[in-house]
């Protein structure tokens, strides 16, 4: 049963305010899976207490306990053969470290599911470089979110057998769920409001100040209306500037959008905006596309890589940009609902949580 079992670090507790990011789905998802395949998983659980929270010395209390309860695990599971770890931005690669070192002197394969667009940045300095090194070479197997990820770690100069492709995935039961609804239907001749919904962390990376320079240089040129759903650092910011800028009767925060009822309510929407500067694979983007809306977003390699051909890409530091591309899929809708459609139809393949699973099982 040792064989069996699997020390997996990720994000397993549902915060109290059950305000939760990408790394808790794939965390909960890929271990349910693992167990479903007659896996053992031994939990070592990383969520952070507060999604908004990102001061490093707040956390560090809790890193410490969490590192010496990490080291006694492994310690009391010498047989265990694999060590899962998710990973973000270069901090988590120095948290990460000494029980990545101590699962490999106790001789267990370590794959490794690097999951944050930082990690480009972070790479380039020093505190973080020689941890980030250090993981890569000790792990066995590198989990990809997409090619670009891909060719990344290659130019880093990673063995290429380490690498294997995983697209991030998506509950088989959730795409079964919501095939039933239909696309969205706009036509721009009769000026009907034109809905755009931003879902996301509110954080100043994603591109928040985009949306407020899109309203302000839309709103006399279109009927139109925003809705901004997520939780995040930069939330005070973003009211403010709506305040300031005048914008309310066009540009809305609406706070947490909750899983459940994500999907349908996407869907009320004729288009759905991804100004992210930075990303490791986004998974508001998958959200955007099960919800069957089309899509502009930024024009960055981690999201051209999910996106390919069927979304509509503005240059990131150009607000011009994305205004002009928000005005071509509203004057060409139909053309935009079949990318969607196309997108859409390709990913329900791609993404499933079955497929990815077939893929990692293999590995093991």
């Amino acid at each position: 049963m040792d064989r069996k079992k699997i020390l997996f670090i990720g994000s397993f507790k549902l915060p109290k305010n059950g305000h939760y990011g990408g790394v808790y789905f794939a965390s909960t998802t890929l271990r349910d899976g693992l167990k479903k395949e007659g896996f053992q998983i031994v939990e070592m659980d990383t969520t952070l207490k507060d999604i908004s929270e990102s001061r490093v010395y707040k956390r560090l209390p809790d890193i410490i306990v969490r590192q010496i309860k990490f080291l006694l695990t492994i310690f009391f599971n010498l047989k265990a053969k694999y060590l899962f770890v998710f990973l973000s931005g270069g901090a988590s690669y120095i948290d990460k470290f000494l029980p990545i070192l101590f699962s490999k002197l106790t001789f267990k394969k370590i794959i490794i599911f690097p999951r944050s667009g930082h990690l480009v940045n972070d790479y380039k300095k020093i505190k973080y470089k020689p941890f980030i090194k250090g993981v890569l070479k000790l792990s066995d197997k590198i989990i990809c979110q997409s090619a670009f990820w891909k060719s990344y770690f290659s130019d880093l100069k990673v063995n290429q057998l380490k690498l294997t492709i995983i697209e991030n995935w998506v509950d088989d039961n959730k795409i079964r769920k919501y095939k039933y609804l239909s696309y969205p239907n706009y036509n721009g001749n009769s000026g009907a409001l034109f809905k755009i919904v931003f879902v996301s962390r509110i954080e100043k990376a994603k591109g928040i100040d985009k949306i407020i320079s899109l309203v302000k240089k839309l709103k006399n040129d279109m009927n139109l209306s925003v809705h901004i759903y997520g939780a995040g650092s930069y939330e005070k910011e973003l009211i403010d500037n709506i305040k300031k800028n005048n914008l309310g009767e066009n540009l809305k925060f609406c706070g947490w959008l909750h899983k459940e009822n994500m999907q349908e309510i996407i869907n009320s929407y004729h288009l759905a905006v991804f100004p992210s500067h930075i990303e490791g694979y986004p998974n508001a983007l998958l959200d955007y596309i099960f919800s069957k809306v089309p899509v502009v977003a930024s024009n960055i390699p981690m999201v051209r890589a999910v996106g390919g051909a069927m979304i509509n890409y503005y240059e990131a530091n150009d607000t011009g940009d994305l205004v002009d591309k928000v005005k071509i899929v509203a004057t060409d809708y139909k053309q935009a609902i079949q990318n969607a459609e196309e997108l859409y139809e390709s990913k329900c393949i791609q993404n499933a949580l079955s497929a990815s699973m077939d893929k990692l099982t293999q590995i093991l």
